[in-house]
């Protein structure tokens, strides 16, 4: 289904889609994730949930879910379970800002599954919104440690437990480059958002000879304890990103409302222009 996007958000398609599409469907043969370890961070709740859900429908060979709450942790491997029948799922507790608890998660989950495959970033937190002067700092700042410091110590943990042909999925947020007159109090928020994409784009041209990807996402509409957010459910669009066919947006931004068959069909010309879909400055050519 397409609808008019809000107006504040960009896109690169000139398709906007608000639900899935045939293309991004976890059951297409062509996304099968068979024989693929997928692990998530913040896969407890919302948005980290629905994407467990989508790779449990693609026929990952095991689903690693880590979080800090065992509670949400269960219900939501529970709830997998009970929607794909056989599906291979554990969890791990971690807080992402803790790197030797996240190490031990990490590897907890590849003893039993083996090297990961797919790591998505989904882990956040949403302060409340407010100006800087009237912020509460210590509130403030858990954005910034959860994200930025959260996203390092992933990579960090992730990478030596990683497959040959990896994958790094950060589940970002458009806010990163949205003019800051949009919204108001969210000097948090984006500053972390940005921040996380850009150490994600660095990871990319770090690990590409370890042959691990990279790719910074927007997502779509997921009720969450944080927030809701624009456009569509972003797991079957995860699933996309990791079969073959979107192999050329390694280190690119993308929204999940953006038509993957447009995508492709600009497949060359995003291949061509290392700057495309990444988070520069207006004006000057890089």
């Amino acid at each position: 289904m397409t609808s008019q996007k809000p107006d504040f958000l960009p896109t690169f398609t000139k398709t906007w889609n608000t639900s899935p599409t045939p293309s991004i469907s976890p059951t297409r043969p062509e996304l099968s994730a068979k024989g693929k370890v997928v692990v998530i961070t913040g896969g407890g709740t919302g948005i980290g949930a629905s994407i467990a859900l989508s790779f449990a429908k693609a026929g990952a060979s095991a689903i690693g879910l880590v979080a800090r709450r065992a509670e949400k942790l269960q219900e939501t491997q529970a709830a997998i379970q009970k929607a794909v029948p056989g599906a291979k799922i554990q969890y791990a507790l971690a807080d992402v800002a803790d790197l030797s608890a996240l190490q031990s998660a990490f590897q907890e989950l590849s003893s039993s599954f083996g090297k990961i495959d797919e790591l998505v970033f989904s882990a956040g937190y949403l302060n409340n919104p407010a100006t800087i002067m009237d912020s509460d700092p210590e509130d403030w700042w858990k954005t910034e440690k959860i994200t930025i410091l959260g996203i390092f110590n992933t990579i960090r943990a992730f990478v030596p437990l990683a497959s040959s042909d990896a994958q790094l999925i950060n589940i970002t947020s458009a806010i990163a480059h949205i003019p800051s007159t949009t919204f108001f109090g969210m000097s948090a928020h984006a500053s972390s958002k940005i921040a996380s994409a850009k150490i994600v784009e660095f990871a990319g041209n770090e690990l590409k000879d370890k042959g691990i990807r990279v790719v910074n996402v927007q997502p779509g509409v997921v009720s969450t304890d944080t927030n809701t957010r624009f456009g569509l459910d972003t797991g079957n669009f995860c699933v996309w990103l990791a079969s073959k066919e979107a192999t050329f947006l390694n280190g690119k931004f993308v929204f999940v409302n953006w038509d993957v068959d447009e995508l492709k069909q600009r497949m060359e010309e995003i291949e061509k222009n290392p700057t495309l879909l990444t988070l520069t400055l207006e004006g000057p050519v890089f």
